[in-house]
């Protein structure tokens, strides 16, 4: 299974949407602004979710589907286990408007939603056709939410000071615990430096065979990168961006960033030297961004080098 974010070519997935929402212009009012995730099978597209910013850490998951040949094989619930760690330190509360059936309401439950309220005659009035869901009329909207109370215990450890070996135990813990690991992922984004910076420190020290936990948000750690502020939570999340394989198609956004961050004095050695393999490593399969990077790391060549950019730079 593979999700992949669409910033792109949104229609392009029309088919798998309107199996959400059948009224194209219900669509239209949301599709813009949300972010949209498709989950393929190989070549093949069989699952979509788009989710929108409310404000003030709510989210909403205004569409979410599954090709009928493929559902109640789990896809729906892994993808929305991954829209909440995606999410996980900006999300408070999750909410979803759905038609009172059989079908989703009870889905919605079994994934830790619960009823909170709801908007009478929404599908009478804003439909032009009547919507038939398991043999029935569909009226009013049903509101549900999942919130996020957050784990204080974890907080509070993550805000002190960790050794290495206590680093190295929290990361076995998350590998296995998907609560723990969800959790750790929101405070990944914390304002706390101390909190994220060690969030990120024990997500480095995964082990080879749980790296492919961190795949489905290699866009969120991406981001996050280019963002932070702080030198060593952006060469741990660099460290963590080098160990993944290379998204496909490449994130132009992440290569330039990186093109100009290796050339920068101002960055920290490591950083610059994490750089350079990454854009590399973004460059390899296509020529004409290998010469770029050639023309870019031939601007160093001027510049007195420490031995470890040097030895960076031999290597590729």
């Amino acid at each position: 299974m593979d999700i992949r974010q669409i910033r792109t070519g949104k229609k392009c997935f029309l088919d798998l949407l309107l199996l959400a929402d059948e009224q194209e212009t219900m669509i239209d009012r949301y599709l813009d602004r949300g972010d949209m995730f498709v989950v393929f099978e190989g070549a093949t597209a069989i699952a979509e979710s788009v989710v929108t910013d409310e404000g003030n850490g709510v989210f909403e998951l205004k569409s979410l589907a599954v090709l009928p040949s493929w559902q109640r094989k789990g896809y729906g619930r892994r993808l929305i286990d991954f829209l909440w760690m995606h999410y996980a330190g900006r999300c408070r509360t999750m909410q979803v408007g759905t038609g009172e059936s059989p079908l989703t309401v009870p889905f919605y439950e079994q994934c830790g939603f619960r009823y909170t309220h709801r908007i009478p005659d929404f599908f009478i009035t804003h439909y032009d056709h009547p919507i038939i869901e398991a043999g029935q009329q569909l009226t009013d909207m049903v509101y549900l939410q999942k919130s996020d109370e957050g784990d204080p215990a974890l907080h509070d450890r993550l805000a002190g000071h960790l050794s290495k070996k206590e680093i190295q135990a929290l990361a076995r813990q998350a590998e296995t615990d998907t609560a723990c690991r969800h959790h750790l992922f929101g405070f990944l984004f914390a304002t706390d430096r101390r909190i994220s910076e060690n969030a990120a420190w024990t997500f480095t020290h995964f082990s080879p065979a749980a790296r492919h936990l961190l795949l489905p948000h290699r866009d969120a750690l991406t981001d996050e990168a280019m963002r932070c502020d702080s030198a060593t939570k952006r060469r741990l999340l660099l460290t963590l961006l080098n160990r993944l394989p290379v998204a496909d198609p490449i994130r132009t956004d992440f290569l330039d960033f990186c093109l100009h961050t290796l050339l920068s004095t101002d960055e920290p050695h490591g950083i610059r030297s994490l750089c350079i393999k990454l854009s590399a490593a973004m460059c390899r399969r296509i020529p004409e961004l290998q010469r770029e990077l050639r023309l870019t790391l031939e601007m160093l060549k001027g510049e007195p080098l420490p031995s470890s950019l040097r030895c960076v730079l031999k290597r590729i």
